[in-house]
């Protein structure tokens, strides 16, 4: 994806994800905003938008940022929504482990809080540690966690399926947490 694709995809997220209210727009309960008057309002703001333009950014993302329904009559954030839409999300049973790539320099508060969704609605899993490297990279010096997601789902805590795969919660105690010495390099 180019640069321009790119810092309109960032706005997007942030509209779509965040605030909404950023450009007038308003979702509704499931995180879906119409097009036509996503174009428009993006448009009094003085950035060009066209719907030729969302379709390349959709199907250009890497990350699956954004998705149409069938008709592209509304686009919505293919991850979850900091708003809390409702996603229609159910329970599902987690795999032994989940993984998360963070900071070193998150370690301090992870350890005595755990894991929190900090802007979003849920903390975001991934069953594939080389996955969440491949995220937790985008932020500099990064160490791989391994959540104890079955031992954690047993005792009660639900965990969710988005629709790109990733596995949510709400919180991740830090007893549920093995932080492992494994520091990942970003020039890898």
């Amino acid at each position: 994806m180019d640069k321009h694709l790119i810092k309109l995809s960032k706005f997007l997220s942030l509209i779509l994800r965040h605030k909404p209210q950023t450009v007038g727009l308003c979702l509704d309960e499931k995180g879906w905003a119409n097009v036509g008057e996503l174009i428009d309002l993006v448009s009094q703001q003085g950035i060009h938008i066209s719907r030729e333009l969302l379709e390349e950014i959709v199907g250009d993302s890497e990350e699956k940022s954004f998705v149409f329904n069938a008709d592209k009559s509304q686009i919505r954030s293919y991850q979850e929504q900091s708003s809390k839409a409702d996603l229609a999300l159910i329970s599902e049973q987690p795999p032994q482990y989940l993984f998360y790539c963070t900071t070193t320099r998150f370690l301090a508060t992870m350890r005595s809080q755990g894991l929190i969704p900090g802007n979003q609605s849920h903390v975001q899993l991934s069953s594939d540690k080389l996955a969440a490297i491949q995220l937790g990279q985008r932020y500099g010096q990064s160490i791989v966690l391994t959540v104890k997601a079955a031992e954690m789902f047993r005792a009660g805590h639900p965990f969710y399926r988005s629709e790109q795969g990733l596995w949510l919660a709400e919180t991740v105690p830090p007893w549920y947490i093995q932080f492992s010495k494994t520091k990942t390099n970003p020039s890898q």
